[in-house]
């Protein structure tokens, strides 16, 4: 991938489990979009280090939902998707690599 690329996914979080989206090193990627389907459960964003746990909470969701955001992430901070119980949930995401 180059700069300029867009980068979208959708991952199914596992149930009480998480998965990371993290950046080679070197690369930037600005995340401009999240969707989340909603559920009985709660899945929580959250701008992680690898250390700290559970990292910074961008957003919790137990509805549907849709957000339009700019927020950076690099190798040594990215994206962790955790959900709290129960069955697998999806989510989405895009955004725009900028290094």
């Amino acid at each position: 991938m180059v700069v300029g690329d867009i980068i979208a996914n959708v991952v199914s979080v596992p149930g009480a489990g998480a998965v990371n989206f993290q950046p080679a090193a070197g690369v930037e990627i600005m995340i401009t979009y999240f969707s989340v389907t909603g559920g009985v459960n709660t899945v929580y964003c959250n701008l992680w280090d690898g250390v700290d746990r559970p990292g910074v909470t961008i957003f919790q969701q137990d509805q549907p939902s849709e957000s339009m955001m700019k927020m950076g992430i690099t190798n040594s901070d990215y994206l962790r998707f955790i959900n709290d119980a129960g069955g697998a949930q999806p989510i989405g995401y895009s955004g725009v690599q900028t290094k």
